[in-house]
């Protein structure tokens, strides 16, 4: 799973993110709001998502889960380098 965050912005602030091989190549998006939820002891991840730009119209139905992958490597590199960020909530 290969992606760039690119130096673009939503109108909202939010950062671009391209991905650049696969299935979704050259697909654009952003993420909005994300949450982390408890059920059962396990932790679920929900989160919003634009498609930006689809030049292939590639999107499906696997790409939500595919985007989920990203956002948990994008996190996890976060964790590890103590840089996450939290904004609001309730």
């Amino acid at each position: 799973m290969t992606f760039e965050v690119l130096n673009k912005f939503t109108d909202a602030g939010f950062h671009i993110i391209k991905i650049t091989e696969g299935e979704f190549k050259d697909v654009e998006f952003s993420y909005g709001a994300v949450e982390i939820e408890e059920k059962n002891d396990e932790c679920h991840l929900k989160f919003d998502f634009n498609v930006i730009s689809d030049p292939n119209n590639s999107t499906s139905d696997s790409f939500g889960q595919y985007i989920g992958n990203i956002l948990l490597d994008i996190l996890e590199e976060q964790v590890n380098k103590e840089s996450v960020v939290y904004a609001g909530g309730k």
